[in-house]
C-alpha cells in the first residue's frame, strides 16, 4: 500500500468512516469516479500525470456525497432541489473549485427520506487528473444500502468510466419513473 498512494487514500476514506461506493452492478470496487471504489483502473491510463515517482499512483478524490457527509462542502455550495422544483444552477468542479458556485446539487426521490441523486461536475484536475473523463457525474444514493452510492451508468455496460457514466453538454440524464430530468 505504501508503493500505491490510491490504496492508502482508500483506506483512510474508511478511518474516516465513509463506506464504498458502486455502480449499479453489485461490485465493490467498479466506482471509477471514486477513491472509495476503483482506485486501480485510472492508474493504468496513459496520462502524464498518473504515477508519482515517490507516491505510485495519486488516487482520484471521494464523490460529492462523501464530501458533503464528511461537512467538506459548505452549506451554500450545495444546492438541494425541491420536490417540484425546477432551477438552472451552475455546479463548479468538484476538485480544486475556482469560484464560490455549487459543488453538488441534491435531488430528492419523491417518497422516499432515504433514496436521492447527487450530481457533480468532475475534470481532469489535481487528484483528479487521472479520472476516465470529464462531465457531470450522477449518483443514485440510497442510505439503507452498504454501499450508499451507486454510480449512474445510463448505458448498462458494466463499465463505469465510459460515455455512459458522464453527462456532456447537450445530455439529459432523465428518471422518468420519479419524474426528474
Amino acid at each position: 500500500g505504501y508503493q500505491n498512494q490510491a490504496v492508502v487514500g482508500h483506506e483512510m476514506g474508511h478511518s474516516f468512516g465513509l463506506p464504498h461506493s458502486s455502480g449499479n452492478y453489485e461490485r465493490t470496487y467498479d466506482n471509477q469516479w471514486d477513491v472509495m471504489s476503483d482506485v486501480w483502473t485510472n492508474c493504468h491510463r496513459d496520462y502524464d500525470n498518473n504515477v508519482h515517482p515517490v507516491y505510485g499512483c495519486l488516487g482520484q478524490l471521494t464523490i460529492s456525497y462523501h464530501k458533503d457527509l464528511l461537512g467538506w462542502i459548505p452549506a451554500g455550495q450545495r444546492y438541494v432541489a425541491s420536490l417540484d422544483g425546477q432551477a438552472t444552477i451552475r455546479l463548479d468542479q468538484l476538485a480544486l473549485p475556482p469560484t464560490g458556485n455549487y459543488l453538488m446539487a441534491q435531488i430528492p426521490i419523491r417518497g422516499s427520506d432515504n433514496r436521492f441523486y447527487t450530481v457533480e461536475a468532475r475534470r481532469r484536475v489535481g487528484y483528479d487528473g487521472n479520472l476516465p473523463g470529464q462531465g457531470v457525474i450522477i449518483h443514485e444514493v440510497n442510505n439503507l444500502r452498504v454501499r450508499s452510492a451507486f454510480v449512474v451508468d445510463a448505458d448498462g455496460d458494466g463499465d463505469t468510466g465510459d460515455e455512459g457514466a458522464m453527462w456532456t453538454v447537450g445530455e439529459t440524464f432523465a428518471d422518468a419513473a420519479e419524474g426528474i430530468s
